[in-house]
């Protein structure tokens, strides 16, 4: 009888045998009373294998995102697998492709493998699905979220200030004389969610005549921000400034406004977000979101220590935000 015999004797994974064993947290009463009398049953003594585990000298990390080709995604991942293995994990990288059964597939994949905890990238996985039926099978794990929440026990949020850093974009615009403010959301998404929101919610404090009609919608990339200036310019509303869901989008965005003969900064200014590659890669080059990639990331990481170590968190951490002022403001 060994720690995976007395895992599938449970139906849990070895991770959850280990802190049983190793009497931690994360783990549900009658989960543990159900490991303990199979424990007590077999008369288990740990074996090298799953002292490690139970040391943490064995220690692997599930990492799931949409998609890793995206670039502020992208370089998450890349900070989050380097700061685990500063501490001793290893890492599993998980691309879902935007498939909620796949995100679905890799968290049950990732327990039964024993990870210690999940680290979730992206604001897509607010999702019913995963929120109700997954993160609870797999409740002895730790989830992190960054840049989302999922109202579950065992999942802690590490997310951007969306309302702070909507507010930076709209003071920037009103100081520097922009007066008609539009919003384009490119992504319905926890985040996605949240900035347009909460851009109505200063708009509409700033004293906006009509702000439910500026926020506009459209698919994320360079041909969403195209499609996207010709629906504006079809219905006829006035505007000086765009601020935009994603960098990508505002570059396709700003080559429309360029198209049709408008100056940039001069008759339209525009605001990207993400501060990624694609904010330098064309002229003029574009004022954007600072979104913490690498402070989001390394504080999931020291909370998902905290966590295995038994030290108390918080549920949610929010992170403010900074603007890159560039060629297009």
């Amino acid at each position: 009888m060994n720690i995976y015999d007395i895992a599938d004797e449970a139906g849990v994974s070895i991770s959850t045998v280990s802190r049983v064993l190793n009497n931690r947290s994360h783990v549900k009463p009658e989960t543990r009373k159900k490991v303990e009398d199979i424990l007590t049953k077999h008369n288990y003594t740990p074996s090298a294998i799953a002292r490690g585990l139970v040391l943490k000298n064995m220690n692997t990390i599930g990492i799931i995102t949409i998609d890793i080709r995206v670039p502020h995604y992208a370089a998450t991942a890349y900070v989050l697998e380097r700061e685990l293995y500063k501490l001793g994990y290893n890492s599993i990288l998980c691309n879902t492709g935007g498939n909620v059964e796949s995100g679905a597939d890799y968290i049950q994949m990732l327990n039964k493998k024993g990870v210690s905890g999940i680290i979730l990238i992206g604001s897509v996985f607010q999702n019913k699905y995963i929120e109700t039926s997954l993160i609870q099978k797999a409740y002895d794990l730790p989830f992190i979220v960054i840049n989302s929440e999922l109202r579950a026990d065992n999942t802690y949020s590490v997310m951007l200030n969306h309302d702070q850093a909507v507010a930076l974009c709209i003071n920037h615009l009103k100081d520097r004389g922009y007066k008609e403010l539009l919003f384009v959301q490119d992504a319905e998404s926890f985040s996605g969610n949240r900035k347009a929101e909460s851009f109505l919610r200063h708009m509409k404090k700033n004293g906006s005549v009509d702000p439910v009609n500026s926020v506009f919608k459209t698919i994320r990339g360079v041909e969403g921000g195209k499609a996207v200036i010709e629906e504006i310019l079809a219905s006829g509303t006035n505007f000086d400034a765009i601020i935009f869901g994603s960098d990508v989008t505002a570059v396709g965005g700003i080559q429309r406004l360029k198209e049709k003969k408008l100056r940039i900064p001069k008759d339209v200014a525009v605001i990207g977000w993400n501060n990624s590659e694609y904010s330098t890669a064309f002229s003029p080059a574009l004022t954007t979101v600072d979104n913490q990639d690498e402070m989001l990331a390394s504080i999931s990481v020291k909370m998902l220590e905290n966590l295995l170590s038994d030290v108390p968190v918080s549920k949610q951490i929010q992170v403010d935000s900074s603007l890159i002022f560039r060629e297009t403001t």
